[in-house]
């Protein structure tokens, strides 16, 4: 499916509120409603957006950790767009799921920082 007009309006915000965040790379789901989420952010950073499909809606943990072990080799700073489902695997796998890390709307975020090992949630897109 692609985006609802409510999502490209949210799409458009996350993509203002990460422009200065120094972002050096954008990680999706093959979904296209992902990819469409970063797409106004690739545009802003001119950076493309790569697909990994251990990112998709129906994933095993193996591969989660996989793909997240790959991403965290380096210290960059990436904007990772999934699903509902798949954030809270992502968080626990991280060691950073906790009462507060249950919630998971459309169009929101978590800025997750590996090194103070936080994660922070913002829902105001």
């Amino acid at each position: 499916r692609r985006l609802t007009s409510k999502g490209l309006i949210q799409a458009g915000n996350i993509s203002q509120f990460l422009q200065d965040k120094s972002i050096e790379r954008l990680v999706s789901s093959p979904y296209l409603r992902c990819v469409e989420t970063l797409l106004p952010l690739s545009k802003a950073i001119d950076i493309k957006v790569e697909v990994f499909d251990e990112l998709s809606e129906v994933t095993s943990n193996q591969s989660l950790r996989k793909v997240l072990s790959n991403l965290t080799l380096n210290s960059e700073s990436i904007a990772l767009c999934t699903h509902g489902n798949i954030i809270p695997e992502l968080l626990t796998i991280l060691g950073l799921y906790d009462s507060t890390t249950l919630l998971c709307a459309k169009g929101s975020i978590y800025q997750v920082d590996l090194k103070s090992m936080t994660a922070q949630y913002f829902n105001t897109f």
